[in-house]
């Protein structure tokens, strides 16, 4: 499962860098990879701690409270860089 998070991501990357190559116009196009609901279960923990550390992903959004969420803190912890916010529940 981590494994097909993860080349989802790099495949959206790849997918857009081939799109800014062909495009004819002068504008410079730029790209936020961001990842989504890290805590949610481990799979998504690690998913989007290896696109941000082996792929493109910069930014990420945490779920709380979910099941993984104290192992995703410790793993944002670990990884300081990484942008981080909050996914906030669409019933607020």
């Amino acid at each position: 499962m981590k494994k097909l998070l993860f080349l989802s991501f790099i495949l959206c990357g790849l997918l857009s860098t081939a799109i800014a190559q062909d495009s004819t116009s002068s504008r410079e196009i730029r790209l936020l990879v961001r990842g989504d609901d890290m805590g949610f279960c481990h799979a998504a923990n690690v998913g989007c701690i290896e696109s941000y550390k082996f792929g493109i992903m910069r930014s990420v959004e945490l779920m709380v409270p979910t099941p993984w969420f104290m192992e995703a803190v410790q793993m944002l912890k670990e990884n300081p860089r990484t942008s981080s916010g909050i996914h906030t529940p669409s019933c607020l």
